[in-house]
């Protein structure tokens, strides 16, 4: 991650939105756990023209109509591309216009997206909500309300149980600094054509362990002009929903907004760790004028980077870092972070059980914010370390078994 003076892109770094408190969230359940293996199975790669940053793809994979589709953003050209999945070859590129009635707009570098069929793409840039189709055409943009302030205000949120169902959608909610002794709600029912909040639910306190004095710090980082969260997840789709947060090993079941129960899995081997070892692996620094820099420290600790599901939602997987080393950048004397050991964390939401994989991170490409890894019915794709190419972007893909079910068959 770079460093930037952006005083508002403080904002969404490590922000990915919560759950619900309505029972005893320390009544965690054990989980049978299961030996999973990784079986790698052959590269998926896919040709990139001389436009796409190549260094800044966070792939999705999307089912439209009954076919698969790889697709990312590329900011380089303001374009979302399509590849069909399965050929590897592009099928689509979505270019937005920058001026004009299509014109979308980003103005604090954030964009993220969620894609129901070509006729309906949401895209989310913090200054406005888009509803495009598939040849860019805007047909409908929203601008949040701003009568409450830029950082109490509430957004919607792509994240990993977003659906798109009769003009609404049931996806994240965020309110970055909430009143003391407000609810932070993390779910939210959006109708998209009225532009209304029809339902809250899901109160960050739920997931986020010491809540209060994580809610006190960021009102205090929001009077220099921005904020770093405690990442949150989700799992699911509009009826049930899994959720967690990156200092928690377990996992919230909810149906509706009714809390069904929870469930520890993580990797008893690894300390997670607790709210203020998660706020001190952030470097943040203000300047006279206002601006702000914030980059990660080259020393981090123990935290749950990612949550994906299969596309049937019966799996859900969780990567957890152990921790980063210093790591001197060739040509400079500066020090990144380096990723020295991962776990992929698997729970099967119908059996109720879980277990986890220990990573090859010397082969894959994990980070400690750890985007661009994806899950499809053939297994889950991690950025190919060993292969870095301006014109191909490479996955390892593994394919899961255990010693109860073979995944590679029942999931992907």
């Amino acid at each position: 991650m770079n460093i930037t003076r952006n005083p508002l892109l403080l904002i969404f770094l490590g922000t990915a939105f919560l759950i619900q408190s309505c029972g005893d969230s320390n009544k965690i359940e054990e989980s049978k756990e299961v030996v999973y293996t990784l079986v790698e199975q052959p590269n998926k790669e896919f040709e990139l023209d001389y436009e796409t940053a190549f260094d800044q793809i966070d792939g999705k994979y999307v089912e439209i109509d009954g076919t698969a589709y790889y697709t990312f953003f590329n900011r380089k050209n303001s374009s979302i591309y399509f590849y069909d999945y399965e050929t590897g070859e592009l099928y689509h590129q979505t270019k937005m216009a920058k001026d004009g009635p299509d014109a979308v707009e980003y103005p604090y570098y954030f964009f993220d997206y969620y894609v129901h069929d070509f006729d309906n793409i949401f895209i989310n840039t913090m200054a406005f909500y888009y509803r495009i189709n598939k040849d860019g055409e805007v047909l409908k943009r929203i601008k949040p309300d701003d009568t409450s302030g830029f950082f109490s205000r509430k957004n919607i949120a792509i994240d990993g149980a977003m659906e798109y169902r009769d003009g609404k959608l049931y996806c994240g909610i965020s309110q970055s600094v909430p009143a003391e002794g407000d609810t932070s709600w993390l779910r939210t029912v959006y109708n998209f054509d009225s532009e209304t909040f029809e339902k809250e639910y899901v109160d960050e306190r739920f997931l986020v362990p010491n809540y209060e004095e994580k809610a006190r710090r960021l009102r205090e980082m929001a009077k220099t002009g921005g904020i770093s969260s405690v990442s949150t997840f989700f799992a699911g789709n509009a009826e049930e929903v899994y959720g967690s947060s990156a200092i928690n090993d377990s996992l919230y079941h909810f149906v509706g907004s009714e809390f069904r129960g929870a469930y520890y899995a993580g990797d008893p081997e690894v300390e997670v760790t607790n709210l203020e070892g998660y706020f001190n692996k952030t470097k943040i620094e203000t300047f006279e004028g206002g601006g702000i820099s914030i980059g990660p420290k080259a020393i981090q600790p123990a935290f749950y980077t990612e949550m994906l599901s299969s596309p049937d939602n019966r799996y859900i997987y969780r990567i957890l870092i152990h921790g980063t080393k210093p790591k001197v950048e060739e040509g400079s004397d500066k020090e990144r972070p380096e990723v020295f050991g991962a776990t992929l964390t698997i729970f099967d939401t119908v059996t109720k059980t879980s277990g986890k994989i220990s990573l090859p991170v010397e082969e894959l490409g994990i980070n400690h914010y750890s985007t661009d890894v994806f899950v499809s019915r053939n297994g889950i794709h991690f950025p190919n370390k060993n292969i870095e190419s301006e014109s191909l972007k490479s996955y390892k893909l593994y394919r899961i078994s255990s010693s109860e079910t073979d995944l590679g068959r029942s999931v992907f």
